[in-house]
């Protein structure tokens, strides 16, 4: 995918040096130069953007409290919006974020398609890698009941943390990986799912760039002309999105920033590449 030259044309940047190595410094500072951003070498009035990995460093504190900056991110936001060719939503990639699934890789199996994507979101927004398939580096099954295929595979491998949705969403509202003991997956679906609807229902709709983070991850490529479109969750009414780059937004609500691109987005029921011979 050809990137525009002037895809961070907007952007007034600060790299935040203690959080970032060497390597991380450079290869950041060159994809947003390159791509039309001016780089600082002080936090100042007009910065736009300030990229940090870790959220504790005193400058983050900073853009945030002093200079009012809305978009604080990851080295990993500059490296997602190269690789697709257009600026994403920024709020999952806040170096603050609590990643509680952080090393966690899940498959998902016998759930309601609405369900289904709405809790694989969930899970991306909180860290999680989430699969079609189980794999070896499969951590956890989120399983509706206790049939089908992917139940069958995981019994027979051996796959200890095998756990109903519910696991999942009290995990999130706990902000804390819940024993996995105390949520066997049920016997059947008649028990619905209890998906949350204030804070995280908010962070399943900011999701869109986290998907497509996913989505470029797993190397996918753009959509084909005729190809039917993938559903992109939008923001309820009401809720505020990021302001645009460049703009100010501390008296009035900011706009949104550009669209995420729908053909890139990752869903729990795309078709499957193929299956190489360590999955089973």
């Amino acid at each position: 995918m050809a990137v525009p030259s002037n895809l961070f044309q907007d952007v007034q940047a600060y790299l935040v040096p203690s959080t970032l190595d060497q390597a991380a410094f450079e290869e950041t500072s060159r994809l947003l130069s390159s791509n039309g951003a001016r780089l600082h070498n002080f936090i100042t009035e007009g910065i736009n953007l300030v990229v940090a990995d870790q959220g504790n460093a005193p400058e983050v504190v900073e853009a945030r409290e002093t200079f009012r900056v809305q978009h604080v991110v990851t080295t990993q936001w500059v490296r997602v919006c190269v690789q697709l060719g257009c600026t994403v939503n920024p709020r999952p990639f806040a170096p603050e974020r609590r990643q509680i699934f952080a090393g966690i890789t899940m498959a998902m199996t016998q759930l309601p398609p609405l369900d289904l994507h709405r809790l694989w979101a969930l899970a991306v927004a909180h860290g999680a890698k989430c699969e079609r398939v189980l794999t070896k580096k499969t951590t956890h099954l989120i399983c509706g009941s206790c049939t089908g295929k992917k139940f069958e595979v995981a019994v027979n491998s051996g796959l200890k943390r095998i756990v109903s949705p519910n696991w999942l969403v009290d995990s999130v509202l706990k902000l804390t990986i819940q024993d996995e003991s105390r949520y066997p997956p049920v016997a059947s679906t008649a028990r619905p799912v209890t998906l949350p609807t204030t804070t995280d229902a908010q962070a399943i709709h900011d999701l869109a760039a986290s998907l497509k983070h996913e989505a470029s991850q797993l190397g996918l490529r753009p959509q084909q002309a005729g190809q039917p479109q993938q559903h992109v969750p939008q923001l309820p009414p009401g809720a505020q999105a990021p302001g645009a780059f460049g703009q100010h937004a501390q008296h009035q609500r900011p706009p949104p920033l550009p669209p995420v691109h729908p053909a890139a987005v990752q869903h729990p029921n795309s078709p499957l590449e193929p299956l190489d011979p360590h999955r089973f």
